[in-house]
């Protein structure tokens, strides 16, 4: 990954083949993408980064990029329930799953190209698997914490807070890989610990408003 202002020549694999390899890795990246980026086809993030608020969340899919006026009642596949959530879930695993599969899908070391470019292939992709965790723990987070305001109970708020420290952990992990080092300007901003932790915070603000009943 270079700045797009950065000099480099061209890049020449010495297997002919290659092309058929980073085809097929373009299309996989774009298969994994649509599943973490999107909450069934629902635009939620800000700018590919984490919302300020779970608020501001559910208002940009619903609201601000709604698919109603197109596909009547599509807000309804992504209400808080038990049902949407175990399909939004299973969505975001699969994509996570996807992501990590990339690395093979291009097989960067078959390609017959230049270690340097090898070495950048293969930081894109720690890239990406990153990205799809952090869309992975946002979305989890967001709706088991709305769930858990509605049930009350207290398995379902253990589910919420166990992503605090999720998200912490994901946020500390992405400081200490990325500490000192010298990307194109759109990495950082999507995978920005601050923006990460600002998210955690206002999930454990809505934790700490949640009176648990006793599970029945």
């Amino acid at each position: 990954m270079h700045q797009a202002s950065e000099f480099q020549a061209p890049e020449k694999p010495t297997n002919p083949d290659a092309w058929k390899k980073l085809r097929d890795y373009m299309k996989a990246s774009w298969e994994a993408f649509t599943k973490v980026s999107y909450i069934l086809g629902h635009q939620y993030l800000e700018s590919d980064q984490p919302p300020y608020t779970i608020e501001k969340a559910f208002e940009v899919m619903t609201v601000i990029h709604s698919r109603d006026d197109w596909e009547p009642n599509a807000s309804d596949r992504v209400r808080v329930n038990k049902d949407n959530m175990q399909v939004i879930f299973e969505e975001k695993r699969r994509g996570v799953e996807e992501t990590k599969a990339l690395y093979s899908v291009l097989d960067v070391h078959s390609l017959g190209v230049s270690k340097n470019f090898e070495q950048d292939m293969i930081a894109a992709i720690d890239g990406q698997v990153l990205y799809a965790r952090f869309c992975d723990v946002t979305t989890r987070a967001m709706y088991l914490t709305v769930y858990a305001g509605i049930t009350k109970k207290n398995k379902d708020y253990k589910g919420a807070l166990d992503t605090v420290d999720e998200l912490e952990s994901l946020a500390s992990e992405i400081e200490q890989k990325y500490e000192d080092t010298f990307y194109p300007y759109y990495l950082y901003s999507r995978l920005h610990p601050v923006r990460i932790r600002r998210f955690k915070d206002d999930v454990v603000i809505h934790l700490n408003k949640i009176e648990c009943v006793e599970d029945r």
